[in-house]
């Protein structure tokens, strides 16, 4: 690639060289040519001018040639300085990168581009690394536990009574497992920034409503006060409807799971400030230790409050359908003395 590439940059400059002497021979000789019918007696003098002038185009001609090939070298080097690198990265050097010369200039701008790439290419590799092993182990023991429970069930004959708890018990772990791949799969979907090509205007008001309804019947059982403050005019902004519900249905069945009888469970939605719009969902349950918070957006990501059903995908179903949205999602202590998420989404 560099020689060719090279090559390409001698020829055309070569080309540029001739076209340059050719058209100074030629304004020489018509010149001279002129200088000739004008002045009959300086033809000596005119045709010795004419062959120092040749002369030194023949000898300026190779030297020319030589700057073109140099120049050429001195056009390709900066690429060869990125070709290099890229290469190393591409044979598995992941945290090599690109220094160019010149950070302002177009070389430059190119490999702070190609670094970003490679940056985000880093960072899914490794975030796929972590989440397959997270998956294997997540999934290994329950699926262990079933078969488990089967051949435990088939050893001995058994009324069908406890037949048909055993069957019932593992539907149940099934119901989980099901739920747990569900939500795998939604996490894999929303590594893809093309379903920002679907977003479409979403009201918000709307939307916190529809979530806090099904989230009724549960609140009227344990009983918990669902307490929502929405602002009178509409609250739109541009994502997708069903990731945005099933976010906010997260945070509010992580808030349910933990929130003791008689506690408040609160929803406060703003109307846009600074292009920002405001949304926030809050407890008055255990909350989770300041030390813990920086991990909890990771997949599996549990801490001692955490609930035997609890998948550990929550959170970070939320926090990627936030980055999916450009938004920042933030966990802090509550007044009301449990989590309180704030969610920042652009208006």
């Amino acid at each position: 690639m560099r020689g060719s590439l090279r090559v390409k940059f001698f020829k055309w400059l070569a080309l540029h060289t001739v076209i340059i002497f050719v058209s100074v021979l030629t304004v020489m000789m018509v010149f001279n040519a002129h200088e000739a019918r004008e002045h009959p007696g300086l033809q000596a003098e005119e045709f010795e001018e004419a062959l120092v002038l040749g002369g030194l185009i023949v000898v300026l001609f190779p030297v020319a040639l030589v700057g073109a090939w140099w120049i050429s070298r001195q056009l390709v080097q900066p690429l060869q300085k990125i070709v290099v690198p890229a290469e190393e990265i591409c044979a598995g050097k992941l945290e090599q990168r690109i220094q160019p010369e010149v950070a302002d200039d177009e070389i430059g701008r190119l490999a702070r581009t190609l670094n970003s790439a490679f940056d985000r290419y880093d960072e899914a590799l490794a975030r796929l690394e972590r989440f397959s092993y997270d998956a294997a182990h997540q999934l290994r023991n329950p699926l262990a536990a079933l078969r488990t429970t089967g051949e435990t069930c088939l050893q001995q004959d058994r009324p069908p009574g406890e037949y048909r708890a055993v069957i019932g018990g593992m539907l149940e772990d099934v119901h989980r497992l099901t739920h747990t791949v569900n939500q795998l799969l939604t996490l894999a979907r929303l590594a893809h920034d093309d379903l920002r090509h679907q977003f479409a205007p979403v009201t918000l008001n709307d939307l916190v409503r529809e979530v806090a309804a099904d989230a009724q019947p549960v609140c009227e059982t344990k009983p918990i006060e669902l307490r929502l403050t929405l602002p009178t005019e509409p609250v739109l902004i541009r994502g997708l409807t069903n990731l945005l519900q099933e976010a906010l249905a997260n945070l509010l069945d992580n808030a349910l799971r933990f929130t003791p009888a008689a506690g408040v469970i609160a929803i406060n939605l703003t109307t846009p400030q600074d292009g920002w719009v405001t949304l926030i969902v809050e407890d008055s349950g255990p909350g989770i230790p300041e030390n813990q918070r920086a991990e909890m957006f990771r997949p599996f990501q549990k801490t001692g409050r955490d609930l035997p059903e609890g998948t550990g995908l929550g959170l970070a179903i939320v926090a990627d359908v936030v980055r999916l949205h450009r938004g920042t999602v933030e966990l802090a202590t509550s007044p009301l003395g449990g989590c309180r998420f704030t969610i920042r989404l652009p208006g």
